[in-house]
This record gives structure tokens, sequence and C-alpha cells, in this order.
């Protein structure tokens, strides 16, 4: 990424008198309170074919502006692309096959769709022109130049009447300079990343640029609360459904999306009832059978699937009463032998490329703090979906690995984490998140905390087969020795489906009210139903 900021001397003079109505006017509007804009990132490509006019009309009514790359072919025609070539999206292939290296007629014999889907076989590779024409009545263009000269760009939205419908991005800074001085009425937006510095975004304030495009790990409250001081629109890049909530709250004004309908839904969402939460729950252990009988060795199954065995435990069980608990009862570990064996069963050896793993934990140690390498919360021998403690990475993770052996391992960090106070974490699988890779996440107290695309050892492809089947236990990792976890455990549930943004944060947001998840809201008539939070 080039974010060289070009000399501003005599710059600034030369354009301010054209752009400074437009820009006094842009600064107005970011002071003032407007809702999160969803923005699909190159078409929404993975849910639709990347870059096309089919993913823009697919778009219609689920984002407010569309994200699309452009290049200049080997005749100077804009075409849209996000790569050099043309290998990974189109049915190209040779020993040519830069997109600067071939014409438009040559670029327009590829197949744009099929490789994505059969569904959309024969689908082109547009102009520009035509990218401008297809976005649906009433969507905004959010046009990400590649390569291509400022006046050919400039040239086209003229000649479509497209001026006041498309806002220009680059992180090559000069480059927006030109377009701003070819031509004052386009919006124009800085591509940046990292820890946002007050030189660049006073530089970006002289030059009337008014709208920030930020990579998301960059950004902070306080990183986002500078842009804004600055007068300046921000947009988020590249954003996944769960990673909503925190960019959210730190106060962006839009999200670039990769999936537009899973973030429209996200926005859009309405708490479950606790009806559509307990669908496909395949195992519940409240952890409450010491509240009736201490000495108890065995920790029911609400779903009566699959009772656990206590085992190792020094003395009686150390059940926990329920004032030291999150809901009801807990159950407390050694970190030496004990553990609760869960036995081998059909319907935990899931069939499916789907898992969503929730467990109350309270830590005896962070994970630098270890004797061993590892401690499993929920752990097993064959590591098909476990939530664990690492000590080298110092992080919680959830590990999930799949028939095909293709794993990932999101974590979270252990700055975030701490000892002797009860957090919430959620690991989900979903195997079909996108048509070439599976996505793996953990959850932190009801946001999530990473998010793995792909196997960890494919570069962001693969992890789509089902879950591999496992013997495991809470407590250890199945019925191997060591690796032995040290704190209290309440609330463990299994579920076969990969649940929602909205559902991890409602049984986040249950169980900090001391409330369990309950199948029926009407099973327990001294518990109330769980804890609706609030629409966005």
């Amino acid at each position: 990424m080039n974010s060289t900021l070009p000399n501003p001397q005599g710059l600034a003079k030369r354009i301010r008198t054209a752009w400074a109505a437009a820009a006094l006017a842009a600064c107005t509007a970011c002071a003032q309170t407007n809702p999160v804009e969803l923005v699909a990132h190159r078409g929404g490509f993975l849910q639709f074919p990347e870059n096309t006019c089919a993913s823009f009309q697919a778009c219609s009514g689920l984002v407010a502006q569309m994200e699309f790359d452009v290049r200049a072919t080997a005749d100077g025609e804009l075409v849209l692309m996000h790569d050099e070539t043309v290998n990974r999206t189109t049915t190209g292939f040779g020993t040519v096959t830069n997109v600067d290296q071939l014409t438009l007629a040559e670029i327009k014999t590829f197949d744009a769709g099929a490789r994505f889907s059969p569904a959309y076989a024969g689908e082109r590779v547009p102009t520009l022109a035509e990218a401008v024409r297809a976005l649906p009545p009433g969507m905004k263009g959010m046009l990400h130049r590649k390569t291509g000269s400022a006046a050919a760009i400039v040239s086209v939205l003229r000649a479509e009447n497209a001026l006041s419908n498309i806002t220009i991005c680059c992180d090559f800074y000069e480059f927006l300079v030109q377009v701003r001085q070819l031509e004052p009425a386009l919006k124009i937006c800085a591509i940046g990343s990292g820890v946002p510095a007050t030189n660049s975004l006073a530089w970006f304030q002289r030059m009337g640029i008014t709208n920030l495009s930020w990579e998301k790990t960059g950004l902070s409250p306080e990183a986002v609360q500078l842009i804004h001081s600055y007068g300046s629109r921000l947009y988020a890049w590249s954003v996944s459904a769960p990673e909503i909530d925190a960019l959210v709250d730190f106060g962006v004004d839009g999200l670039i999306v990769d999936h537009p309908a899973n973030a429209s839904a996200w926005v859009r969402a309405v708490p479950p009832t606790n009806e559509q939460l307990s669908r496909s729950l395949t195992a519940y252990w409240k952890l409450d059978n010491g509240l009736l009988d201490l000495a108890s060795a065995v920790a029911d199954d609400v779903e009566t699937n699959s009772p656990g065995q206590l085992s190792g435990f020094a003395g009686p069980p150390a059940w926990l009463p329920p004032e030291e608990s999150r809901s009801g009862g807990a159950l407390r570990f050694d970190g030496l032998s004990a553990r609760v064996l869960v036995p081998a069963s059909p319907v935990l050896n899931l069939g499916t490329n789907t898992v969503t793993l929730s467990v109350w934990v309270k830590l005896d140690q962070l994970p630098s703090a270890l004797s061993n390498s590892y401690a499993c919360i929920y752990g097993s021998d064959t590591d098909g979906y476990v939530l664990y403690l690492d000590r080298a990475a110092r992080e919680l993770r959830f590990k999930v690995t799949d028939v095909l052996l293709q794993a990932a391992r999101p974590g979270i960090p252990e700055a975030q984490l701490q000892t002797g106070v009860w957090h919430h974490v959620a690991g989900v699988y979903n195997g079909a998140a996108g048509v070439g890779a599976g996505q793996a996440m953990i959850y932190l107290d009801g946001r999530v905390r990473d998010v793995h695309t792909g196997s960890d050892d494919l570069a962001s492809t693969g992890l789509k087969a089902n879950v591999r089947g496992q013997r495991a236990a809470i407590g250890a990792k199945g019925t191997l020795a060591g690796s032995n976890f040290a704190g209290a455990v309440d609330d463990l549930a299994i579920w076969r489906r990969a649940l929602e943004p909205v559902e991890i944060k409602s049984i986040y947001q249950a169980g900090a009210s001391n409330a369990p998840l309950e199948k029926n809201n009407h099973a327990r008539p001294d518990r109330e139903r769980l804890p609706r939070p609030g629409n966005r």
C-alpha cells in the first residue's frame, strides 16, 4: 500500500478554492448523527461473483454502497478487477494473464461468474461504464482505483453522468489530488491502515479529503474520535458480521463488508427466543448436579444424550454453590487430573460442517503462567472442536479440525482475559461461510475476538468439510493425561449449527444476569426467559 503523502506545498493553494465549498458541506454532514452504512466489498465477493454486474444487482436492498476495483487494460479501457491478473476470478489462463497486458476484447472472452458458481456462468468482466449503469437505483458506488489515469476515470464518470454518485478511493494520495484538480465535484476517499497519524489527518483535511477507508485493526475508540475531529467520514474494511458490534461502538460511519446478507441480517437482527436459540442444541451440561448431591459423580446433559462422568477428583467432587457460580451451580477443576468424561456418542460426532461450543469459565491462570503447554477447558484426543489455553501463543483458543484434517485456531489474547472472574467464551465453525473457505471464530463476553477464514495452513482456503469426530472431556484432553485445566466451568453447551452473533450475545447477556439457557420459556417457573438485548 502506497500511503506516501505528496508534498503539500503549492498544491493546497492551487486547489483550495475549487474544493472549499464541497469540503465545508461534507464536514457539516460528518458532524451530524448518521446510521452505520454498509458497503459491499468487491461487490460482496463472499456471497456473489466478485466485481460483477450480477453482484451489484444481487446486493440491492442489502447495502447502501458498492465498492469495486478498477484497472486499465492494454488498450486503455477501464475494467473491474481486483488482482493484477485475471486467474483467480475468471476462466482466463495462459502465458498472458495480467490485466494491463490484455485488451478489453480478450478480457471479455473470459467468464467472470463460473469460478464462483455455475449459477453465474456467462457473467463477463464489466467495464467501468457498464458497472456504473448496473448500480441499482439509489445505490452509490465506491470506486477503488488500482490502475488507470485520473483523466480516464473522470472522463467515464462524466460521460455516464455519475459524478454525484461515485466516490473515488485510492491509497496513492497524489492520485486523489489529481482527481480533485480535474473534477472538484467528485468525492474522494483515502485508503489507509495502521494507527492514524495526526500529520496525515491534517494533510487530508487541507486537501479536502473528507472520506477515509481504514483497515479495521488500526481502529480504536480513540482513533475514530481523532479521525472525526478532523471532519472526516470513516469506513472500516473489511468487516465480517461478528465484528460489527465493536466497530459500531467505536463510532465508525460505514462498514465495508465481504458478505452483504450476513452483515445486513446482523444490523437488522431480532434477538432470539429461547426456543429459537435451542434449535440444533446437541448437548448442554448445566453442571448443577452438586446443588442436590455434593457427592454426585455425574454431570447431567439436559439433552439426555451425553451424561458426563466425573473422574480424577482428589476427594469429593468440587461442586460450587450458586454464589460462586455463573448460573445455578458450577464445577471446579484442579488442573491435575480432574475431568468430566463425555461418553462416546453418535450425536457428538456431529456429521455436519457447522458447530458452536459455548461455556462460562473462570480461570485460575493466564495462558503464559501454565506449567504445561496446554490446558483444555473442553478437549479431546483428536481436537475435533475444542477450547483450550495455549501457553506459547498466550491465548485462549478455539480449534476445529475437519475430516480432511484441515484446522483453524482463532484465539483470544491473554491481555483480554482476567483470572478469578467469569468469562463467556464461544467457538463457532461454519464450513459453508464462503465458496472457497469455511470460517472459524472465537467470542469473548458476547463479542468476536478473532476470525480465521480457511485452514490455517492453506492461506484462506479449505476448512469446509464435516467436523472430525472425537472422544471429549470437560477440563482435560479427553482421556489423555496432561493438559488439564485449573479453574471453574459452568453451562457448557454444543450446537450442530453455527450460531449467529446476536445469539451469542443473548447467551452472554443472559448469563451475565445469572440466567441459564432454557429450551422452553415456561419450563421453569422460577426462571425468567433470556433477556432480549435492545435492537440497533
